[in-house]
């Protein structure tokens, strides 16, 4: 497309955009084989520089999932996509890659990922990336009855590490199906995923996600001094897996309502090179409801191998109903030992008798402060490990 050039339709129901059948790009999604087919792309921006370049209120159709994906869009800054629906697409709806400043605004994406055995897609996928705003998006993966990909994912694709600088994701509406077909099939599924990622000041700012959000950091990497990530006033309600996988540096986590899940609501991930331990996470004014369910890891908030250093949990609701089984905790320390954790000022609420705190496998927590917290519903100390 021209530089500085938008295209604008009529509205998302009124100019639908679609491709002649002869560029339809068709693979078996159940088995592969795993295509990234660049040039298989209904819209392009491709080394465009500094594009002005956009598209505007209109509908891109895939095709019956016929067309590989809606637009592709590499090292090219200044793209904006407002109040465009994409549906339809066989692998992704927009793939972003190496491009600043862009924006989408009141987008729409609909059954618009794919899952398989080697990879699961998201509807939306970005790399390296600054300043670039994804505001007020509803995605819905859940339409056709079968197992879909992600949501919003940020992919290398490995090793690559993208790196992401002053990202904004605000007001998210995401769905997608409990399970994947990732691995060997029925791995829990990812809303948010940004993975393997040098993240400095990414905010996600409220919304509402159906499944599990992803928080990852490079393997091994140790505190570079800079605030990572924070999430504020997002409702989370998984059913197949945890509510957040989290292992960055410097988040904060706040204003958030953890509902169910079958794991620990914030949880650090077990993988075997994510040390050291994760550091200066703030988790405050959030709610906390039955974190746990049978067949889940215990712990509202739960570190796995690489325990936690300056951890404050302060102003928190933890509430765990009569319905819920199992033995729960507020936090659960595991494997690696973990220092300054501040547990102060949350109101806990319980009717299944958890412990406080437990320690597993061997952890050991040093230089800690629990104090001027309301306890309901536990054995004082609450303390088991």
């Amino acid at each position: 497309p021209p530089l500085g050039v938008t295209y604008k339709g009529a509205g998302i129901n009124q100019t639908i955009v679609k491709l002649n059948s002869s560029l339809n790009h068709v693979y078996d999604h159940a088995t592969g084989p795993f295509e990234y087919a660049d040039d298989k792309y209904m819209w392009q921006f491709i080394e465009e520089g500094t594009g002005n370049q956009g598209l505007m209120d209109m509908t891109l159709e895939g095709n019956s999932r016929l067309v590989h994906g809606g637009v592709y869009h590499y090292n090219t800054d200044n793209i904006d996509y407002t109040r465009v629906r994409f549906e339809n697409f066989g692998f992704t709806a927009a793939n972003i890659r190496f491009s600043a400043g862009w924006d989408m605004i009141d987008c729409e994406v609909v059954n618009s990922s794919m899952s398989i055995s080697q990879y699961s897609t998201g509807a939306v996928m970005f790399s390296t990336t600054n300043d670039a705003t994804i505001d007020n998006i509803f995605i819905d993966e859940t339409t056709s009855g079968q197992v879909r990909g992600y949501g919003i994912k940020c992919f290398g694709p490995s090793p690559t590490q993208p790196v992401v600088d002053n990202l904004r994701i605000i007001n998210p509406f995401v769905l997608v199906t409990p399970t994947s077909n990732f691995g060997t099939g029925g791995t829990a599924n990812i809303a948010i995923e940004i993975h393997n990622t040098l993240a400095t000041d990414i905010e996600i700012l409220g919304g509402d996600i159906n499944e599990n959000i992803s928080l990852v950091r490079p393997d091994g990497q140790a505190d570079p001094g800079t605030h990572a990530v924070t999430v504020d006033g997002l409702y989370m309600h998984p059913t197949a897996g945890y509510a957040m996988e989290l292992t960055f540096h410097n988040v904060i986590v706040r204003n958030c309502y953890f509902l169910g899940g079958k794991f620990a609501s914030i949880f650090q991930t077990a993988g075997p090179t994510h040390g050291p331990a994760s550091t200066n996470w703030q988790i405050y004014k959030n709610v906390f409801v039955n974190p746990y369910t049978p067949g889940g890891q215990a712990g509202a908030i739960r570190s796995t191998n690489w325990g936690f250093a300056n951890m404050f949990v302060y102003n928190n609701t933890f509430h765990w109903l009569s319905t819920s089984s199992g033995v729960s905790c507020m936090v659960t320390f595991n494997g690696k030992n973990s220092s300054n954790i501040q547990f102060k000022n949350n109101l806990v609420w319980d009717e299944t008798n958890a412990a406080v705190m437990t320690l597993n496998s061997g952890g050991a927590v040093s230089g800690s402060t629990f104090s001027y917290n309301q306890l309901w519903g536990l054995t004082q100390g609450g303390l088991s490990g």
